[in-house]
C-alpha cells in the first residue's frame, strides 16, 4: 500500500467557496457579457485562473506572513479536483440544455410542429413544464414583480436533476472501472493535468511560489497570449485600435466553387492555448488529429465531386463514429484484459490484488455502475418508455464517455464533440417504427440534455482528479468522497442562478447562446422525434453499413498502428470526430503545436522539447488568467471580450 495523504478540511472549504463563486457568475458571464465561458471544455479556464490567484495572491501572502499555515500541494490538488468536477454543471454537460426542453415542449408547441397531439400525449405532466403561462415567463421573462412559480417546475426539475445526477455518478463509476487500466497499466500521459500539477507544487524553503513561476521561458510563453488579448481587449471597447483576430483566415472565401464548396466551413484559427495542448500530445497522435481532419474534408469534396448527396455523407459519417466508437471500446477491453480479468474475479470473490490505492473496491464500482445504470433505466421506464431499448441507449452513451475519455486523457485534446447521439443508435439498429413514439419522445430530452454536446461530460474530470491524486499520494479513497461532494453543490447552484437569470431576461432574450440553448436546439431536437413521429422509418441499413465501415476502418488504423512502427496516422485521429465542431475550430492550432514541437525534436532534440516544455504551458496559462481578467471585466461594465471564441 502507498502511503497517501488525508484531505484537509480547510481545502474543501476553500474549493465551496470557489464552487459557489464560479456558479453564482456563470450564467451572466456566459449569456451577457461575452467572454468566455469560465466553466467549459475538459480544461476550464476559469478553474485555472481562480488557482492562479490561490497560488500566486492568496497563498503566496499566507506563506510570507505564517508560513507553516500555508496551503499544502496536495490542498491544493484537492482545490482544483472539486472545481474541476464542478465545472461540468454550469456548462454543456448540465445547465447549459438542461430547462429548455422541458419547457420548450410546451412554448415552442405550434399548430404547424403539432407536439401538442404528437409529443405531449407521451410524456407524464411531472416530466416536462405543461403550464403554458409558466413556460412563457422563462422564454420571455417574469414580470415585475411576480415570484417564479417554483411548484410548476419542481417535479420535472427534480426528475431530470436526479437522473442528470444518476448518469454523472455511473461515469465516476466507469472512470473508478479504468483508473489502474489507464493510470497505471499503459500510463497514459494525461496532458491536460501537466499544467495543474506544476502550479501546484510546493515552492522551496521561504520563496512565496514555486520555482515553475520563475522561469523565463514560462514568461516567453505568457507573453504571446497577455499581449494578444490586452490588445484585442482594448480593440474591443475602443475600435479604433487595431487588433490581431483569433480567427485567422477564413478559407470559405476560397471554396466557393463545387466541388470544393463540399468542404465548407474551413478556418484557420489561432488559440494560444490549443497550441499549448498540441504542444504536450505526442506526435503521430498530434499528425493524426489534423491530418485525418483535412483528408475528412477531401472526402466531401471527393463525393461533391463525384455526384453524391454531401448531407448524406455527412450522415454516414455519423454512422462511421457509432462503428468506430463499438470496435475501441472492444479493443480496450482486449488489450487490458489482464487488468479486467482481475477486475472480474475480485468483483464475484471479493478479493483482489493491491485494491489499497483505487477509489473504491472493485466490487463497489461494478455495484456502483450496474446501480446507476439500472437506475437511469428505471426512472425513464417510469415515464413510459420501453426498459430495453432505454438500457440499450444508456449503454451506447456508456461506450461513448469510455471512448471520449480515452481520447482526452490520452491524447491531451481540451475540447471533443461527438458527432452522432446515443439515441440515434436505437434509430438506425431498430429503426423508429419498431422505438415507438413514447420511447423516441421521452428519449428526446436526455437527447437534447445529454447525449447532443458532450464537450464538458465529467468522466475525463474524473479520470484527471485520480491521475493528479495518484502523482502527489492523495488519499483516493477521501478524493472520491469530495468528488461526490463537489456535485452535490454544483448542480442545485449551477441551476437555481441559471434559472433565476434566465426568468429574469428571458431564455430567448438572453443573448444568442441563450436563445441557441434553449429555443433553436430544443425546436431540433423534438422536430426530429415528431417528423419520426409522423413518417416512421424501417431499419437503416445504409447507416449500418456505414457502421460498420467506420469499425472496419478503426480496426485497420489499430492493426496497423501495433504492428508497424512505421505507420504514421494513429487511430485516436479517426476517433476524434475529425469533422466535428471541435476540430473544425481548433485543427489549425493543433496544426501549429505540432509543427512546433516537430520542429524543435528534429533540430534540438529531446533537450530543446523538455526546455521549450514551460513556454507552452505558458501559452496555456496565458489564455487562462486573460480569461479571468475580462470575465471580471465583464461582471464590472457589462460586457466584455471573449479569449476563447470556441
Amino acid at each position: 500500500m502507498i502511503d497517501s495523504t488525508p484531505i484537509s478540511l480547510r481545502s474543501i472549504l476553500i474549493a465551496v467557496v470557489c464552487i459557489f463563486v464560479i456558479c453564482a457568475i456563470s450564467p451572466t458571464n456566459n449569456y451577457l457579457t461575452g467572454a468566455a465561458w469560465i466553466a467549459a471544455d475538459q480544461f476550464s479556464i476559469g478553474v485555472v485562473a481562480l488557482l492562479s490567484l490561490i497560488v500566486l495572491v492568496i497563498n503566496a501572502a499566507w506563506r510570507k506572513f505564517s508560513p507553516d499555515q500555508a496551503l499544502r500541494t496536495e490542498e491544493l490538488v484537492t482545490i482544483w479536483c472539486m472545481m474541476a468536477i464542478m465545472a461540468s454543471f454550469p456548462s454543456s454537460a448540465f445547465v447549459r440544455y438542461f430547462l429548455g426542453p422541458i419547457a420548450g415542449l410546451t412554448y415552442l408547441a405550434t399548430p404547424e410542429n403539432e407536439w401538442k397531439l404528437l409529443l405531449q400525449p407521451h410524456l407524464p405532466d411531472w416530466m416536462f413544464v405543461s403550464d403554458l403561462k409558466v413556460a412563457r415567463y422563462f422564454y420571455e421573462g417574469l414580470p415585475l414583480g411576480l415570484p417564479i412559480d417554483w411548484g410548476a417546475w419542481a417535479k420535472p426539475v427534480l426528475f431530470w436533476s436526479a437522473f442528470m445526477l444518476i448518469m454523472f455518478s455511473m461515469m465516476v463509476f466507469m472512470a473508478c472501472i479504468f483508473r489502474k487500466e489507464w493510470l497505471e497499466n499503459e500510463r497514459f500521459a494525461f496532458p491536460l493535468a501537466q499544467l495543474p500539477l506544476e502550479m501546484s507544487r510546493q515552492p522551496e524553503g521561504r520563496e512565496l511560489v514555486s520555482r515553475f513561476f520563475k522561469e523565463k521561458a514560462l514568461l516567453v510563453g505568457l507573453a504571446t497570449p497577455i499581449f494578444i488579448h490586452t490588445l484585442n481587449g482594448f480593440h474591443r471597447f475602443f475600435p479604433v485600435v487595431p487588433h490581431l483576430p483569433l480567427w485567422l483566415i477564413n478559407m470559405d472565401v476560397y471554396l466557393s466553387e463545387r466541388p470544393w464548396s463540399a468542404a465548407r466551413s474551413l478556418r484557420l484559427n489561432f488559440f494560444p492555448s490549443m497550441v499549448g495542448f498540441a504542444y504536450f500530445i505526442n506526435l503521430d497522435v498530434g499528425l493524426s488529429l489534423w491530418a485525418l481532419a483535412l483528408l475528412r474534408r477531401l472526402e466531401l469534396v471527393a463525393a461533391d465531386a463525384l455526384g453524391s448527396d454531401v448531407g448524406q455523407v455527412h450522415r454516414s459519417i455519423g454512422y462511421e463514429e457509432m462503428g468506430c466508437q463499438l470496435v475501441l471500446v472492444i479493443f480496450f477491453l482486449w488489450i487490458g484484459r489482464t487488468h479486467f480479468k482481475k477486475f472480474i474475479k475480485a468483483v464475484f470473490s471479493g478479493k483482489a490484488e493491491r485494491e489499497d490505492n483505487e477509489p473504491l473496491s472493485y466490487r463497489w464500482a461494478f455495484l456502483g455502475f450496474i446501480a446507476t445504470l439500472l437506475g437511469g433505466t428505471g426512472m425513464l421506464w417510469m415515464g413510459g418508455a420501453n426498459s430495453a431499448i432505454v438500457l440499450g441507449v444508456l449503454l451506447s452513451f456508456c461506450m461513448t464517455c469510455t471512448v471520449m475519455t480515452w481520447l482526452v486523457v490520452h491524447s491531451g485534446m481540451p475540447f471533443v464533440h461527438g458527432y452522432f447521439r446515443s439515441d440515434q443508435v436505437a434509430h438506425v439498429v431498430l429503426g423508429t417504427r419498431r422505438i415507438g413514439p413514447a420511447t423516441m419522445t421521452i428519449l428526446a430530452i436526455p437527447g437534447a440534455m445529454l447525449f447532443r454536446d458532450m464537450r464538458e461530460f465529467i468522466m475525463p474530470n474524473v479520470m484527471h482528479a485520480f491521475k493528479m491524486s495518484y502523482a502527489t499520494r492523495l488519499n483516493s479513497k477521501h478524493l472520491l468522497g469530495v468528488l461526490f461532494l463537489s456535485m452535490l453543490l454544483a448542480a442545485p447552484l449551477s441551476l437555481f442562478f441559471d434559472f433565476r437569470l434566465l426568468h429574469r431576461e428571458g431564455a430567448a432574450n438572453s443573448g444568442g447562446l441563450a436563445w441557441a440553448n434553449n429555443v433553436w436546439l430544443s425546436s431540433v431536437s423534438l422536430n426530429e422525434v415528431s417528423t419520426y413521429i409522423g413518417q416512421p422509418k424501417e431499419v437503416n441499413g445504409s447507416g449500418i453499413l456505414s457502421m460498420g465501415i467506420g469499425g472496419t476502418v478503426i480496426g485497420f488504423l489499430l492493426l496497423m498502428n501495433y504492428r508497424y512502427f512505421w505507420w504514421p496516422l494513429y487511430p485516436l485521429g479517426f476517433a476524434a470526430s475529425p469533422i466535428g465542431w471541435a476540430m473544425h475550430v481548433i485543427w489549425f492550432s493543433m496544426f501549429l503545436g505540432w509543427l512546433c514541437k516537430f520542429l524543435l525534436m528534429k533540430f534540438g532534440g529531446l533537450k530543446l522539447h523538455r526546455a521549450a516544455r514551460p513556454v507552452f504551458l505558458g501559452l496555456i496559462l496565458g489564455d487562462c488568467i486573460m480569461g479571468g481578467i475580462y470575465t471580471s471585466i465583464g461582471l464590472i461594465v457589462g460586457e466584455s471580450y471573449n479569449v476563447l471564441p470556441i
